[in-house]
């Protein structure tokens, strides 16, 4: 019974976004399993919903050595990752850090990143300050997050 106790509590907790100053909130947080000694990229949609804009200006986790927010651009017939330094929060509106686009790159994990598992993962707003979430780590993007759910292998 105790175990079972555990369990519901850590699903609450991952159902649960976080909020930072009452407006952000951080949902649908999802990485997928990552290859030995190589990065890592987390994906989470983050909500607005106060009347003030902010942006994500860092990111970081406790299970890796560094983070850095990347963007995916063009060049040429090349997709290249490349560092952001500042992610757009609108008041009222939402920013995502999801594949192909904006993202949490993750390096020197401390142990490889397994379906099931879950790490800590925080954003450094520039109003809000810090928020951290649980990220989970799936095959397949949550619902909802602007992927369908579709397999992402």
């Amino acid at each position: 019974m105790k175990r079972s106790l555990t369990m519901l509590a850590a699903a609450l907790l991952l159902a649960t976004p976080a909020v930072a100053g009452g407006s952000l909130t951080l949902e649908d947080a999802w990485a997928r399993p990552n290859l030995p000694n190589r990065p890592a990229a987390a994906y989470v949609t983050i909500r607005n919903t106060g009347d003030v804009d902010d942006a994500v200006i860092a990111v970081s986790s406790a299970a890796f050595d560094r983070a850095e927010l990347h963007t995916v651009v063009k060049d040429g017939d090349v997709m290249r990752m490349t560092p952001l330094d500042r992610l757009p929060v609108p008041a009222g509106g939402k920013a995502m850090l999801k594949p192909g686009h904006h993202h949490a790159m993750l390096f020197d994990a401390a142990e490889p990143l397994e379906v099931g598992a879950t790490f800590p993962l925080t954003l450094t707003f520039e109003t809000a300050g810090e928020v951290t979430t649980q990220v989970s780590v799936r095959r397949r993007a949550p619902e909802g997050n602007g992927h369908g759910g579709h397999d992402m292998e």
